[in-house]
């Protein structure tokens, strides 16, 4: 039976006075009463919104790409839109999650702003999280109290505290752009990589698209997400792969079909390769991870 990871889309009618902000406590969604968010949130799905997640007591693992991200108290983590995350149905936690949707971030963060923030936009592949105790507190009270406020102003305000406190986790790393030419042709290489990941995963195939060189493709990834332009591609590809595995009933020789890959070795040894695991050990670690049932992929 085929089971596809939901994608969920930012509701504007649930935030009418935010437009496209909403904060919520973490341990309401126990008592959600909207089915749908309801029946997915405790399974994978995939976003087209910008999430944080802050804790305030306690302990959770959160699964973020199919990676296991361990948070405790004062932590806090970034999902970025397009990702694909689940919430842990049995921790003992509590805080707070900050959504907010692409409009939102582009009427109330300067593009300025948005260049130090490269993370909104997956420049890089770590997961974001990060331990913050003063500046999550400052924000979160900042935050109540401006959403009690009956303002017109109320969403700037809202933007310029989530703008502030982005900036500061992004200081750490963030650094300068000697010119945007770079950022430029790495959104274009990650818009090919979409298109053409099932026909080639050679890198100087993109860098021939994008009529540079294979080293200047290579240096301007390795300086804007510190990795290879291959290891770029390697990364998609697997985690293309994982969702592949996780959302249908595809064999694992189907699936490594639908990526491209001639032989169903080949996958297999590609996957195992970047990943230390197996195919069929990676979905059976899932299903013990979201306890949902998986069928026969061998």
């Amino acid at each position: 039976m085929k089971r596809e990871i939901p994608k969920v889309k930012y509701r504007y009618e649930t935030d009418t006075d935010t437009k496209g902000f909403k904060m919520t406590v973490l341990n309401s969604f126990h008592t959600v009463t909207d089915k749908f968010y309801k029946d997915i949130l405790y399974q994978y799905h995939q976003i087209d919104f910008f999430a944080i997640l802050i804790i305030t007591a306690g302990e959770v693992n959160h699964l973020v790409d199919f990676k296991l991200a361990q948070l405790k108290k004062d932590d806090c983590l970034i999902i970025t839109n397009d990702q694909v995350h689940a919430f842990d149905q049995k921790a003992k936690y509590s805080g707070y999650i900050l959504i907010f949707s692409e409009e939102f971030l582009q009427k109330h963060f300067t593009a300025a702003s948005i260049s130090k923030i490269p993370f909104l936009y997956k420049h890089t592949k770590n997961q974001l999280i990060f331990n913050k105790p003063k500046a999550n507190q400052t924000l979160l009270s900042n935050l109540k109290e401006v959403k009690d406020k009956n303002t017109s102003v109320k969403t700037h305000q809202i933007g310029a505290l989530l703008t502030y406190y982005l900036l500061s986790i992004a200081d750490n790393f963030v650094r300068e752009e000697p010119y945007n030419k770079n950022q430029d042709y790495f959104y274009r290489f990650q818009n090919l990589l979409k298109q053409d990941y099932i026909s080639t995963r050679n890198a100087k195939d993109y860098a021939q698209k994008l009529n540079i060189s294979y080293k200047h493709l290579n240096d301007i990834c390795k300086y804007m997400a510190n990795k290879t332009a291959k290891a770029l591609i390697d990364d998609f590809v697997i985690l293309e792969a994982k969702k592949q595995l996780v959302m249908c009933s595809l064999s694992v020789k189907e699936v490594g079909f639908k990526l491209g890959f001639d032989e169903s070795t080949n996958f297999r040894k590609y996957f195992a390769k970047h990943t230390k695991t197996s195919p069929t050990e990676f979905l059976k670690k899932m299903q013990l991870v979201t306890h949902l049932p998986l069928s026969d992929k061998s």
